[in-house]
């Protein structure tokens, strides 16, 4: 870029603004503050009341880096290196897929059922998060859930690796059993509660994601198959065998999948043993989270 003598605040990010829309991003004027602020090591209303300050030239061209990997579509949070999640910073690297407004409503009703669930003195709520990728779902139920025990498993290792330093970071770690396994291994034992964001995107539609997914995250974490429903299928055919009575399977489906699911359910041998089953809206309006509460 063309710089005048002297940079502000002020004027590289008005610059940034013009520059992103360039390349379609969304959101371009918030995501220069976010980087800015990174670059600088300051809170984002700092940037406010130094509007002024002048950048010098090491903090602008470690700036630039940033934006011009933005440019690319490399997602931001890959680039400052952590997520907002359940008011949890979590952090995040191309190894996991980033934690999603969405499946905040996954957290969401597995707390609502977590007061459901009848447990004898003295026992704990035992739940399990399948394809835990950043641990952003074990971690926030482990916060918010100080009477549970949870198992965490993954087929990778450098995801395992990642969500523990998050359940170390919020104190949590004592609670979490991390175990590098496919789905529904025979290590695991019986939960109350069974939980997970599995890869439900048809492979015919990955080539149409957003470069930001596309070509950043992790292909493990998104593919389902021919029709998205490869994961979700063998979660609803083994799981009731994993979850205690009366316990639970809830898990995120894509927004167009819910009569397949609900389908699935009726014509799977195990999935007959699913006394009730229902999808929730996430928060945006759109069919979500599966619920499946076991004989």
């Amino acid at each position: 870029m063309t710089s005048p003598q002297k940079w502000t605040i002020k004027s590289i990010l008005d610059w940034t603004a013009d520059y992103l829309k360039k390349f379609n991003i969304e959101w371009p004027h918030l995501e220069g503050e976010i980087l800015l602020s990174y670059a600088l090591g300051v809170k984002r209303i700092e940037l406010y009341i130094q509007h002024e300050r002048v950048l010098t030239d090491p903090e602008l061209a470690k700036y630039k880096a940033l934006i011009l990997r933005r440019s690319k579509h490399e997602p931001i949070a890959y680039i400052v290196g952590t997520q907002p999640f359940m008011s949890l910073e979590l952090e995040v690297n191309p190894s996991v897929l980033i934690p999603r407004p969405e499946t905040e409503k996954l957290v969401e009703c597995v707390l609502d059922l977590a007061a459901e669930v009848s447990l004898s003195p003295g026992q704990k709520l035992k739940i399990a998060d399948l394809c835990t990728g950043s641990g952003a779902i074990a971690v926030s139920l482990a916060k918010y859930l100080p009477q549970a025990e949870i198992t965490a498993t993954d087929i990778a290792d450098a995801a395992l690796t990642l969500a523990r330093r998050n359940a170390e970071k919020f104190n949590v770690a004592d609670r979490i059993t991390f175990l590098q396994d496919d789905l529904l291994n025979t290590q695991l034992t019986t939960y109350n509660i069974l939980v997970s964001n599995p890869p439900y995107i048809p492979i015919a539609e990955l080539p149409k994601l957003m470069p930001d997914v596309r070509d950043f995250e992790p292909v493990s974490a998104l593919d389902g198959g021919p029709d998205g429903l490869k994961f979700i299928h063998i979660l609803i055919e083994k799981s009731p065998a994993l979850i205690k009575p009366g316990g639970y399977l809830v898990m995120e489906i894509g927004f167009d999948q819910k009569e397949k699911v609900l389908e699935l359910c009726r014509t799977a041998v195990a999935g007959r043993n699913f006394k009730e089953t229902k999808v929730v809206p996430d928060q945006f309006g759109k069919d979500r989270v599966f619920v499946g509460k076991v004989i």
